[in-house]
């Protein structure tokens, strides 16, 4: 447990700070209640496996070999978030009398965009070298587990959010 536990620490601070997963949990909670959040909760997890599978698989050092792989996964990343942006503001005005709204961002695309966040490289990349000799089965588990308990404490926050806000965050925010 001791090569372990700075490994798990930067794993929990990581996934519970704000960040854009926490923000697109947030919103589908506050827009389609515990139901939506957790199917963006299932989408970003999965696609963090992915991308811990791509790092022990060794593809990040091979990232790391072609100098603009980088940047562009960066600018990919932003253009994603740009587009989900523009969406979330170009949602209609009325909160809905039934909280059942489907999130603007597709759960694949979800997916996909952890393969573009350079955070989250650089995260599984520590997470794994922090971890030295751990099992792989262990690595994984925990990963899951924190990611799924720091993902749903924001997906209560949204539902707290959901009962206070009375409009939907683009208009309250922008008007």
């Amino acid at each position: 447990m001791g090569d372990f536990a700075p490994a798990l620490g930067l794993l929990i601070i990581a996934a519970i700070t704000p960040g854009p997963n926490n923000l697109f949990v947030l919103n589908s909670a506050m827009r389609g209640g515990l139901a939506a959040a957790a199917r963006t909760i299932g989408a970003i997890t999965l696609g963090s496996v992915f991308l811990f599978a791509m790092v022990k698989l060794g593809l990040d050092a091979m990232v790391n070999m072609v100098p603009m792989s980088r940047p562009i996964m960066g600018f990919l990343g932003a253009l994603y978030l740009g587009w989900l942006g523009i969406n979330m503001l170009r949602a209609d005005q009325e909160k809905p009398a039934v909280n059942t709204r489907i999130p603007h961002h597709s759960h694949v695309g979800l997916t996909l965009f952890q393969l573009l966040n350079p955070k989250g490289w650089i995260l599984m990349s520590v997470y794994v070298t922090a971890a030295g000799q751990t099992q792989i089965t262990t690595l994984l588990i925990v990963l899951l587990l924190v990611m799924s308990a720091c993902l749903s404490a924001w997906a209560v926050l949204g539902m707290f959010l959901s009962k206070i806000v009375t409009t939907q965050l683009p208009y309250f925010c922008c008007h």
